[in-house]
């Protein structure tokens, strides 16, 4: 007999994090670039756009349909990770009402929804700089430039390391921004990504 093998403890469950992001690659490369590498305890699935199909109710049936064949349990989340732009304040209250009823129904696992006002980059040049008078999509695209020289809606792993080493930051602007509520209205400029991110650190 070998004294020496040791008993064999129950391995963790992994939680899973589904994101439907309105976003063909920014988004994804983001979430799964930073917060994917750890899968033994944290699994992070991201269901991009593909074939133009962004709009807001293109993203939560994404989701949706993805729900009905995964397996989630207690502590698991799925967040809709979407875009103001141009899109209607009605369109995206629909994607609010639908967590709010999902979490009704299913209160163990979180239905939630990252929004940005006007667009994800808010979020990335929150790493960098403050923004507080940067204001339409165009702009902050332009002003990510200066920092992540060759953006152009795609991360490279070299700006990820970028913004992985200023998430601290990015999350203080986004709640100076917000306010002290978790709640976010589609009206308003700034972004609510923190709070999801915050969910994969403390996942992790």
């Amino acid at each position: 007999m070998n004294r020496f093998i040791r008993p064999l403890g129950e391995r963790p469950y992994k939680r899973i994090f589904i994101l439907a992001t309105e976003g063909e690659k920014t988004e994804p490369q983001y979430f799964e670039g930073i917060f994917g590498n750890n899968e033994l305890v944290l699994k992070v699935t991201c269901l991009e756009t593909k074939r133009g199909l962004s709009a807001p109710r293109h993203v939560l049936d994404r989701l949706v349909v993805y729900i009905k064949k995964a397996e989630l349990r207690k502590s698991d989340q799925a967040w809709l990770v979407v875009d103001r732009d141009h899109w209607k304040a009605s369109r995206i209250s629909e994607l609010f009402q639908w967590c709010n009823e999902e979490n009704a129904r299913i209160p163990e696992i979180v239905h939630n929804m990252a929004l940005s006002v006007p667009c994800f980059e808010l979020w990335l040049l929150w790493h960098f700089e403050e923004a507080e008078v940067i204001r339409t999509s165009d702009e902050l695209k332009e002003a990510l430039k200066r920092h992540l020289p060759e953006y152009d809606k795609k991360l490279s792993t070299s700006d990820l390391r970028k913004l992985a080493s200023q998430i601290v930051r990015a999350k203080k602007f986004a709640v100076k921004a917000r306010g002290d509520s978790p709640l976010f209205s589609p009206e308003k400029w700034g972004s609510n990504v923190d709070i999801l991110v915050t969910e994969l650190q403390a996942a992790k």
